[in-house]
């Protein structure tokens, strides 16, 4: 059994931004003489990344800031406040310089970008003012006039954000390289900067719908990768696809010797103080055990692993401070539809 843990860049363009917090998977404790273990965040702010090229001398354009809690659940009614610094004076009006919204049912807030006539940096910082133990994010908002600048590049079809295979199965994976107004751009040279050993061709340049294609193929034994473009000339500028291959396909997934049930959700009962590894297995459509499948879960943030011949995959949950329960939720890479969502009770 391969344990991952894995942070990886949504190719839609958002970041998690890693913060300080507390909550129900909060840390340890101890003593003094020993620091206290590393705890989740209460609450995750996402937002665009940390420069967000936008075209100057425009209106009306807005940048998305999405509150998810420490497993991943969007939070609704929450109150978000970004304030927009290094702007001279005069330039901004109070309204828009502090803007505060709360989130809607999908946990989204669409703020206004200042228009700005000239190019350069700006910062805006995204901070909860109902959670001041979370700390602020600050982000840089790049004014830029040059329409043939790449200033993005995403995953062509979203359904492709992760792929599950069959072992020596192929796929073509594109990638769409953009500019500060949207505009796909062609001619723009890109590059396969991981998992380039599962491609013939590693380089591309964009078409005239602003694609880079790239064909991938399976390997003959059970595995994984993260397979990551990079355009050329502009290294922070990359997207990726987490691709996954085996020789059966997985159909459910199964906690091992629940606690006890919530009706049809299984729940698995942790001591407070004491972290605990929680075990799962991966089946195909007729019960058989699947090995080399690769599944993500929800919490801890980006936690992976790969079932082994028995089907066999875990998770290690940080040890918590007080009693409580989270919710999190386990899902093959590839199949959306395979997953299973558990409840950890902490005592």
């Amino acid at each position: 059994m391969e344990k991952r843990f894995m942070l990886f860049l949504v190719a839609v363009g958002f970041i998690i931004s890693t913060m300080v917090g507390c909550g129900g998977g909060g840390d340890g404790g101890g003593g003094s003489s020993s620091p206290p273990t590393p705890s989740e965040p209460a609450y995750r702010i996402e937002h665009e990344g940390e420069i967000l090229q936008v075209p100057s001398a425009i209106e009306g354009k807005t940048m998305q800031v999405i509150i998810k809690d420490k497993a991943f659940h969007v939070v609704p009614g929450m109150l978000v406040r970004v304030t927009y610094n290094e702007f001279w004076a005069g330039e901004l009006g109070n309204k828009i310089r502090i803007q505060d919204l709360v989130t809607d049912a999908q946990g989204l807030c669409l703020f206004q970008i200042p228009r700005y006539d000239s190019q350069g940096d700006r910062t805006a910082t995204i901070s909860l003012p109902s959670e001041p133990e979370i700390e602020a994010v600050a982000m840089t908002i790049r004014y830029v006039i040059d329409a043939n600048l790449p200033t993005r590049v995403m995953i062509a079809d979203p359904d492709q954000a992760e792929i599950s295979l069959l072992l020596g199965e192929s796929v073509q994976v594109a990638f769409v390289v953009l500019n500060a107004w949207e505009t796909p751009l062609s001619g723009v040279e890109t590059q396969i900067i991981v998992g380039q050993e599962y491609t013939a061709n590693d380089f591309a340049v964009t078409n005239e719908n602003g694609r880079a294609s790239f064909p991938f193929v399976a390997g003959e034994a059970s595995g994984s990768t993260v397979f990551r473009i990079q355009v050329v000339d502009y290294p922070l500028l990359m997207a990726e696809v987490i691709i996954s291959w085996s020789g059966g396909t997985a159909s459910s997934v199964e906690m091992v010797s629940p606690s006890r049930w919530e009706g049809s959700q299984p729940v698995a009962q942790v001591s407070v103080g004491v972290p605990a590894d929680i075990f799962f297995i991966v089946k195909d459509k007729g019960g058989d055990v699947v090995s080399g499948v690769m599944v993500m879960f929800s919490f801890p943030a980006s936690a992976s692993d790969t079932s082994g011949k028995d089907g066999i995959v875990s998770v290690i949950i940080p040890a918590s401070q007080f009693p409580g329960f989270d919710l999190d939720k386990v899902w093959v890479i590839g199949q959306q539809d395979v997953f299973l969502d558990f409840k950890i009770e902490y005592l």
